[in-house]
């Protein structure tokens, strides 16, 4: 597998109608959000107004998530509205005039021709510390899809990270993302226990994948048996 550790100011910076967003990664390399050729974007928008609508996405599939404050959206401008508190994940098709009251902070995957979804992962220990001891870290154990995939992790707080090859220290607003090919041994990955959103992202069938070498990805674990 290939780990690419993104800090927050790397992030690419670009305004719409409701404030501004900051694109954390997409793919394929040589894609473009804008001519929309993609087939999946992460990023965190910056809500300033309101009221702002969304950016009709046709054939996207777009999962959202207020980090701070409530979200209220009127998918199609009909009512009921869907309420979203802080860190609760709203999957929608991305084709519908969708109405957002709200502002602040939030996190967005789109998906194009590929499957996945995004989560909240509570803390939760392996089992409880003893009183004045550290905490266990989260033990997570990473299984590739036959046709390749993703997984990310944009960290809410702090944290540190482990896995075969390396390790280091998060901060709160950076992301990892982690590219697991067809073949790859599952990867054994160590967190401390803060709270994250977390990412998957699946690969089509016949998916041929793109050199990665010039996106920065690194190897963190060593290949399959027979590979």
């Amino acid at each position: 597998m290939k780990m690419l550790y993104i800090a927050k100011e790397n992030y690419k910076l670009s305004r719409w109608s409701g404030g501004s967003t900051s694109e954390i990664f997409l793919w394929p390399p040589d894609g473009d959000y804008a001519e929309r050729r993609f087939m999946f974007r992460i990023s965190s928008a910056e809500v300033e107004q309101p009221e702002s609508v969304f950016t009709r996405l046709p054939g996207v599939i777009r999962y959202i998530s207020p980090l701070q404050k409530t979200m209220r959206l009127t998918p199609d401008f009909q009512e009921p509205e869907v309420v979203l508190a802080p860190r609760q994940v709203y999957r929608f098709d991305g084709g519908m005039h969708v109405l957002c009251r709200a502002q602040g902070a939030d996190l967005n995957l789109m998906l194009k021709g590929c499957g996945g979804l995004m989560s909240y992962m509570e803390p939760y220990y392996l089992e409880k510390p003893a009183e004045g001891a550290e905490p266990q870290p989260w033990r997570l154990t990473l299984q590739p899809q036959s046709n390749g995939c993703f997984y990310g992790f944009y960290f809410l707080a702090e944290t540190y990270w482990r896995a075969a090859g390396g390790s280091g220290v998060a901060r709160e607003g950076d992301f990892m993302l982690i590219k697991a090919s067809a073949g790859d041994a599952p990867l054994e990955l160590e967190l401390a226990p803060e709270a994250m959103m977390a990412v998957q992202v699946v690969m089509p069938e016949r998916y041929e994948d793109k050199e990665t070498a010039d996106c920065g990805f690194l190897e963190i674990s060593a290949a399959a048996d027979g590979d």
